[in-house]
């Protein structure tokens, strides 16, 4: 077979070259965007292996505050801390009560700071003690010397102020007592 430069051999040639760049032209142009371009029994045999990690994207914007979470348990105690100054001096203030009594079963006041009068005429273990103001608005605090009883508190008027004192089991008996009236 000789060989000769023939029309038929330089447009098959050609012809061989245009169809191979138009095919690759064709594959550079051919762009799939989506997996329904893709035949499906073709995509089923699509199989690849996975591409490196691309690197990460922009962080988004702040979400919304999630709600508070329950209380944790209680951490251990700290060190003490080093003691502070000594303050100044303050102004000494009122008394906190200036209405005192002790008063004997009889009676009789034996010691006494605003209590002006007892009476003990109405029977046993009744008293009515009398102070040198109106102790309406006032609080009351009274208590048997000994523990061989307790005291009542039978009411408040003005400046008088009944009391009765009882034995452990509740019987009227003249006890001494000390009482406070604080206003």
């Amino acid at each position: 077979m000789r060989k000769r430069l023939t029309y038929a051999n330089v447009t098959a040639t050609l012809a061989l070259v245009f169809a191979m760049s138009g095919g690759a032209m064709a594959a550079n142009s051919y762009l799939i965007n989506s997996t329904k371009q893709i035949n499906p029994k073709v995509l089923k045999k699509l199989k690849g292996n996975a591409g490196k990690t691309g690197a990460p994207g922009t962080g988004g914007a702040a979400g919304a505050t999630g709600a508070t979470g329950p209380q944790g348990k209680e951490g251990p105690q700290g060190k003490q801390g080093i003691r502070g100054e000594i303050g100044l001096e303050g102004i000494p203030g009122e008394p906190a009560t200036s209405l005192l009594g002790s008063i004997e079963g009889g009676g009789t006041i034996t010691r006494e700071q605003g209590l002006i009068a007892v009476k003990h005429t109405a029977g046993t273990g009744i008293y009515q003690l009398e102070w040198d103001q109106n102790i309406s608005q006032c609080y009351p605090v009274a208590n048997i010397y000994a523990t061989t009883g307790y005291v009542v508190m039978e009411g408040i008027s003005g400046s008088t102020l009944d009391i009765s004192t009882f034995n452990t089991s509740s019987t009227a008996t003249d006890e001494a007592f000390y009482v406070a009236v604080l206003c």
